[in-house]
């Protein structure tokens, strides 16, 4: 998964579960600060993702990355989400913890972790 759509999940599923957004978020793996700007709700998300100056927008269940023209599926409950890439045909799942979102991609075994700041 490209590493803005990556951040922008973090962004979402922690302003889900806080109930609250915030500025951006700090993914360790790529030692960069994702910048947001928008809304971020269970029934819609207007997301403008400051790095790439394009928006992420949609429902939950079908979520799209301007920047990408591309699809991504996301599902959330009790701080466990889990969401479908399917540009890049990826199946992932996290948890937030707090200010921290830790998203497993299952294809490829690999583990992010975000700070939400």
């Amino acid at each position: 998964m490209h590493p803005n759509t990556r951040a922008a999940i973090a962004y979402i599923v922690s302003a889900l579960a806080n109930g609250k957004t915030s500025a951006g978020v700090f993914d360790y793996a790529q030692c960069k600060s994702y910048l947001f700007s928008g809304s971020v709700s269970r029934s819609f998300i207007s997301l403008l993702d400051l790095d790439r100056l394009c928006l992420i927008s949609g429902q939950c269940d079908r979520l799209y990355d301007q920047g990408r023209k591309a699809y991504v599926s996301l599902s959330l409950g009790n701080n466990h989400f889990t969401g479908y890439d399917l540009n890049d045909s990826l199946q992932f799942c996290g948890d937030v913890n707090d200010h921290t979102v830790t998203l497993n991609e299952l294809g490829t075994a690999t583990r992010f972790s975000f700070r939400i700041f």
